[in-house]
Order: C-alpha cells, then structure tokens, then sequence
C-alpha cells in the first residue's frame, strides 16, 4: 500500500464523530471509534449479528431524504411482502414509526437488518425482520423539500418541511407535509365503448354519455403533522414525547347507465339494501391523532423501556347517488348514504431485559414484556333512510417471555471446532374482553460454525384474534363496483358490501423458518442470504370479492345474481376458511463496493507529496493536516499543552485531516467520503399457495388455476433487483421487479383459461447532492445542502397482458385498469439550511 493511502486508511480508522454539529450534506462520512470490549453505540439487546449493515457512505448512496424513505429501500433486503419490518431506534423500541420516519437520513449513522429471533428481545413475536437505526451522537438541519409528479393525465404534488437536532441523548423533531393530487377519469384512458375488437364487455358498460364519470383514480389531499422531543430525566434514563395528526380526504366517481339491472331487495339485510345502482360519488375523510411517550433506562445490569400510546381516529364516508349524472364537476345527486366510524385506542407496555446466570459458553439473557391495551369502536350509519349505530371494545391484558442459552462457544474454548451455538425459547399469553385467552410459544437455535458462516432454526406456533378492524367495520354497501365475474367472462357493475364480521374465530399460525447467511470474503461486502419459511393457519381470514366458480359455488350466499343472471350483489365482509399453506425460498446478494472519489484522488496526491498547505489543491480549503501533538490547528479551536484535537483520542498516529466547513463540507473528521457501488438481487420461489375452503369443499391451488381476486393466481417466482451507484455528488438507482405467468383455469365459465402474462417493471431514479460539488457550491452558496432528484416509475409503460385462449380481454383486464397510472414522472427539490 502506498504512504497516501495507508495515511488515509489511517485517518479513516481513527475518524470520530465531530464536536461540532452540522446540516450540510458533506463529502465525509461518520465513522466511529469502537473501543475493543465495548459493544458499537445503539446496538441491539443479544449477541445476533446483522444480516446486513449499512455505513454512512451507503445511506448516502441510496439517495433519500427521510427514514421512511430509507426503510422503503430497503423493502426487498427486510422481505417487506411478508410484514413490516420491526423499526427500533438506537437500540431502542419506539412507541410508533411516525415518531421517526420524517428524520432526515443524513442523521442515520449506521442501520441494521437483523433477522426475526431479535424481536423477541424486544417482546415482539419473531416473524418479522429487525431494523435497527443509529443516529449520529451530533446534528442538527432544517430541511425543505418539493416534489411533483406526472403520469400519463394525473398529477400529484407535495412540498414538506421539517427541523431536526440531536445531541447524544437528546433530540427534537418537527415536521409537517401537504399532498395532493387530482382525479383520473376513465375517458382521459379511452376506455373502449364496443366489443368491435373481441373483447367481452358486461351488458352494463358505461354509456356513452356518460363515461367521463368513472375515475380511475381519486383525487386526494393529505396534511400531516409531526413533533417529538427526546431528552434525559434522570440518570440512566430518557424519555421521548411525540404526537402526530393526519387528515385525509378524497373524492372519486363511478357511472354506469340508466339500464343497469336493479338490486334485488333481498340481496342483503334491509339495512345494506340499495334498491338502485345509479351513478354514484363517494367522499372519504379520515382524521388520524397520535400521542406517545417512551422511557428508556437501565438498571445495572438490566435494561427496561416503557412504551405508551394514545390513538385516536374518524373515518367518514359519503355515497352520493343519482340516476343521472352530467357534469362531474356540478353534479346533482338524490341520496346519500353516510357512516362515521370513531375509534379510540390506549396501550401500555413494560419491558425487562439483562442477563441471567453464566454459562460455561457465555452469559444467559431473558426478557419479559408486560402489557394492557383498550380499544374502542363507535359507528354510525345512514343508509337507504335507515340508521344505525353501534359500539365495540376490546380489552387486552398481555405477558410474554424469552430466554437465550448459549451452548458452545467458540471463543471460550468450549468444542470450539463446532463453532457458536445458542438456543432460544420464548412463551406469550394474552387475554382478549371479546376473545378469551391466547397463547403463543417457540423456540429456536443458532449456529455460527464458522466466522463468516450463520445459520437460524425457527419454529413457533401463536392463537391470534380477528383485528377489531374485520369485527367492528361498519357494514356499508358501496354501488357501482367492478367486478369481473369469472362465471360468465364479462365484468359488470355489482354491489359490494363491505364491514365487519362479529362471528369471526380466533386462528392459530405454525410457523417454521430456516436462514441462511454468508459472507464468503472476508474483505469484500458481499453477503449471501437463503430463507425457508413454511406457514400454516387454521382458521385464517379471508376476503372473497371475485368469484369462480369453486368460490361462487362453495359460497353460494356470498354471490348473488338477478334474473338474468347477471352478477348483482357481493359479500366483502371477512369470513373464516378452514386453513392454509404457503411455503417458500427465498434467497438473495448484496454487494457494496467502495468507490474513490475525485476528491479522495486529490487528497491522496496531497499527501504523497508532503501535505504542505502552499500546495493545497483547489476545492480543498476545508482539509487540515495534522502530524500529532503541535499541529496545526483550524481557526476557533484550541489545543492545550499540544494534546490531540477535540474528540480525537489517538496523538501522534501520522497524517490526519480535519474537515471544517469548507465548499460542500459538513464540519466531519475523517477522509473525503467515498462513492458506493451497490447490487441486490432476491428471488422468492413459492412452493405451496394453498387454502382449504372448509369440509367437504375443495382446496384452491394458487399455484395451479385457482384464483381467489382478479388479480390470477400466485406467481410462481417473484424476483427484485436493485443497482446503485453514487459518486462525485452524482448518484443513479435502478430496481426492477418481475413476477412469473400465472393462469386461472375455467376463469371465462366456458372451461376456457385465462392466462396472466408474466410481467416486469423498471424504476430509474437520478439524483444529485450539490452541496457535494465544491465548484458549484463555491460559484452558488445557496446550493450547499441542495439535492434535486428525478425519476421514472415504470420507466417502460410495463402492463400485464390478460387474455382468453381465443386472445381476447375482458374490459376489466385492459391496461388501464390494471395499472391506472403506467409510467410516471417525478421531480423533487430538497435543501437543507
């Protein structure tokens, strides 16, 4: 290695967070010092090693702006299509994600993905990957951004602001967002009127005067607030008090026309009766309030943390219905159908974790988790001139518990040829006012047989209650809905009713999960990561809005049609089945290459050839040199009695730069920051998708024709990639995501199939950090902690091809409608202060 670059190796070892704070987007990344012995700052509870662990110099490469953003990213490395990952904040559980998902991703020093078994720590079940955010010790911003986006004839906006600072312990965040966007109506698609090309069109087809009514997509407007404060209260402990509110309302339209088959009276309960499917509105307002306090603190050698919420939310919906309908903008209806449902929830949870007792191959840990929740539902309706209202509530108490027993260690001479071993146990109770009382318990082990090489065996098995959402709901009749009616290959315009369910059961979930990771090079970032999960419920919910055959015939109650038999009523509302299996593999890379920067380039010439400061290239200003006790030192920073710079342990370890403001600077200690290079490739293979209707009825392969939405079946593989590049201030992301062909046998109800072509879609995103071009900052100062982003969704207009075996598509499987939007534009202007 030459002297330029082991003097930056050096520097960049040695490198420690700055005494200064700072809002710039700079060049420099934070590296931290780790004291050997001491565990990393923020780490999580157990000695589990992440899956994947991302640096500053990453985070900066995927080129976003918040948290939320960030976690978005990383959807296909969190395997994001089987839950939302468990968010925890420097080692710590929060009382809700919008407490953080708003702060800016240039305060994340570090961020790990941890597998399902960290949860348990933290009492949550383990069936959902673990993301642990890092935030630097010091910074502070305040940050606008404007973004706009345009597809094909829809356009959306949103501009937001926000303020952030942190210091060690204490920190505040507020911000606030306003989105909107307008309504896409099914004329501006060219929705086809007549069957003149082969296609099969339902008998109630939008009229010709009257298909600018329907809109694909609703108009939409959003207004968020965020706000919390973290701070120390006492020795050992701190305490974090957010709160939030959201309101939403949107406004879509449905027509059809005048001849469009009636109702029957009896289709439903006279309450969700509705004796005409006329040209309809539909406005949606929700009101959403958060409040929560988290504790955290410890008591040697225990930790302990203390969440508590307060939720409060209103929906309101109003179906406007008339029989004719001109003007979408003036429109005249004849009645309204109205429901409001309120709910109010309050939770509390305590949760103990530390070691046990000393094992011979390490130390055993434990955590209990202690719990109480309220939630109560209030609705009111007014459908048809008939009112109703209702309440529900549910109370819940709740324990839960985990032990971890290392066996074998390596380190500690114990077999040390089989490498590390640990087994896990854990065991849950709750009891429901509405439920009666569940269980859950599970256990596991983890093998690491070899330094680079870790293996994880799950298996559990949890009773869980309907959520109070699929008891509670209101029952409401939405008109005018399209539904493609498998029985007859046309898609008509039905009633939905929508709603809760009171009779729903509890259902149990056995779940058994094998996982794999490897890091093959010991001095490259590649990570190789293979997961088996197998999943079997007893007693799950299930939605049915489309029928088969097999679902029509299985759920003749479900389906009702009119005289015709034409396809004029369907039930939404949740139902229970008998069971049913998914098992899968998936499997994945990861690679993260370094890349030199120009300016790295420049700084190592520099200091091949003596560092001395007449020789300072430009764009450079803001690097000192430091040799040791002595050295030179920036303006407004003292030294006493030669001792090393502030927050530089180390004395005289060689040449060091110090970063303080200069063009495009961020005030950080260490070398210039390094681009990155990033790939990710995961594939799912599905290898049962089955459910089990119930005794004496069939059992649906979603593998192999069946289909339970009108979306087909299950493909049968499913693969996401992802390829980053950021260099220079200049970055590129590109993903891409592709799903296999599916089919749905006797899908047209003449024992014809319906096929789904295999679909694949590109996303391009381009963005650039201004601040981090010291030429163009030097010229234009305002552009400092400036990034402007463009991008592409479905770059190439991608829409899946559904067609019958003679080619031709029923009008619900036309493009548009499978993907109102296609391919969209998106603008965003983001500037930190």
């Amino acid at each position: 290695m030459c002297a330029s670059s082991a003097a930056l190796a050096q520097a960049e070892r040695q490198s420690t967070e700055p005494p200064y704070p700072s809002g710039e987007q700079g060049d420099g990344e934070t590296e931290e010092v780790v004291i050997e012995g001491q565990r990393p700052r923020g780490s999580v509870i157990g000695d589990i090693k992440p899956e994947l662990e991302l640096g500053f110099p990453d985070i900066r490469a995927y080129g976003v702006s918040s948290i939320a953003e960030l976690v978005a990213e990383l959807a296909p490395q969190t395997n994001a299509a089987a839950g939302p990952p468990v968010v925890l904040l420097n080692g710590q559980r929060i009382p809700s994600f919008a407490e953080i998902q708003d702060i800016p991703a240039e305060a994340i020093s570090r961020v790990e993905i941890l597998p399902e078994e960290v949860g348990l720590a933290y009492g949550y079940p383990a069936n959902q990957k673990v993301i642990n955010i890092v935030l630097r010790p010091r910074y502070r911003t305040v940050a606008s951004e404007l973004r706009a986006s345009r597809a094909s004839e829809g356009d959306a906006g949103q501009v937001g602001v926000g303020a952030f600072r942190v210091r060690e312990d204490s920190r505040i965040n507020l911000n606030a967002r306003y989105y909107a966007s307008n309504r896409l109506v099914e004329s501006a698609r060219d929705r086809p009127r007549t069957a003149a090309d082969g296609s099969r069109i339902a008998s109630s087809t939008l009229a010709d005067n009257n298909d600018d009514n329907g809109s694909l997509n609703s108009s939409k407007e959003r207004l968020s607030l965020t706000g919390s404060v973290g701070r120390p209260v006492v020795e050992n402990a701190n305490a974090t008090v957010s709160a939030n509110y959201e309101r939403e309302e949107s406004e879509g339209f449905r027509g059809v026309d005048d001849d469009t088959p009636s109702n029957p009276k009896d289709a439903s309960p006279a309450a969700l009766s509705s004796g005409v499917i006329g040209n309809a509105a539909q406005h949606v307002t929700s009101e959403k309030g958060h409040v929560g306090i988290a504790l955290n603190g410890a008591l040697n050698p225990w930790q302990w943390s203390f969440n508590g919420a307060y939720d409060a939310s209103t929906i309101r919906r109003l179906t406007e219905l008339a029989s004719e309908l001109g003007d979408p903008s003036q429109p005249t209806f004849d009645t309204a159908d109205r429901s409001r449902t309120s709910t109010s929830a309050l939770a509390a949870d305590l949760l103990f974790s530390g070691p046990l007792f000393r094992l011979p191959a390490g130390t055993a840990t434990s955590s209990v988790k202690l719990g109480a929740s309220s939630t109560n539902v209030e609705t009111d309706l007014m459908i048809q001139g008939m009112s109703a209202s209702g309440e529900y509530s549910r109370d819940v108490a709740s324990g839960q518990g985990s032990i971890d027993l290392p066996l074998i260690g390596r380190e500690n001479g114990i077999v040390g040829w089989f490498g590390d071993l640990a087994v896990n146990g854990n065991a849950a109770v709750e009891h429901l006012s509405d439920g009666g009382t569940l269980t859950a318990f599970g256990y596991g082990l983890r093998w690491e047989p070899l330094p680079r090489l870790s293996v994880i065996l799950s298996r559990s098995r949890q009773e869980s209650a309907p959520a109070i959402q699929q008891i509670s709901d209101p029952a409401i009749l939405i008109p005018n809905v399209p539904v493609f009616d498998y029985a007859r290959g046309e898609t008509v315009f039905a009633s939905q009713a929508s709603g809760g369910n009171p009779g729903l059961r509890p259902g149990e979930r056995d779940a058994t999960r094998v996982g794999l990771v490897i890091q093959p090079l010991e001095e490259t970032d590649l990570r190789l990561l293979v997961n088996y999960t197998d999943i079997r419920l007893d007693d799950p919910v299930y939605v049915f809005t489309v029928p088969t055959p097999t679902i029509e015939e299985a759920f003749p109650d479900r389906f009702l049609r009119d005289q015709e038999g034409d396809l004029a009523w369907v039930d939404g509302r949740p139902i229970n089945i008998a069971g049913s299996r998914s098992s899968r593999v998936r499997w994945g890379v990861h690679l993260s290459v370094p890349l030199k920067t120009s300016r790295q380039r420049r700084v190592e010439d520099w200091v091949a050839g003596g560092a001395r400061p007449e020789d300072r290239p430009a764009g450079l200003d803001g690097i000192m040199i430091r040799r040791g006790p002595g050295a030179e030192v920036p303006t407004g920073q003292s030294e006493r009695d030669g001792a090393p710079p502030m927050g530089d342990p180390h004395g005289d370890m060689g040449p060091r730069m110090t970063f303080r403001g200069g063009p495009g600077m961020s005030g950080r200690r260490g070398p210039p920051g390094q681009g990155r290079l990033h790939f990710g490739l995961f594939h799912t293979w599905h290898l049962v998708e089955k459910l089990d209707l119930g005794p004496s009825l069939p059992t649906l392969d979603l593998l192999d024709g069946d289909a339970v939405g009108s979306t087909g079946g299950q493909p049968r593989h499913e693969v996401e990639a992802q390829l980053g590049y950021f260099s220079d201030g200049l970055g590129a992301r590109l993903s891409a995501n592709w799903q296999s062909a599916t089919r749905v046998e006797d899908g047209l109800g003449d024992g014809a199939t319906l096929k789904f072509d295999d679909l694949a879609t590109v996303n391009l995103r381009l963005f650039a950090n201004l601040g981090q071009m010291p030429g163009l900052a030097r010229r234009l100062p305002f552009l400092r902690g400036a990034r402007i982003s463009a991008s592409v969704d479905n770059l190439f207009d991608a829409r899946q091809s559904v067609r019958d075996e003679a080619g031709g598509a029923p009008i619900d499987y036309r493009p548009v409608y499978l993907d109102q939007l296609g391919r969209t534009f998106r603008l965003s202007l983001r500037k930190i202060f």
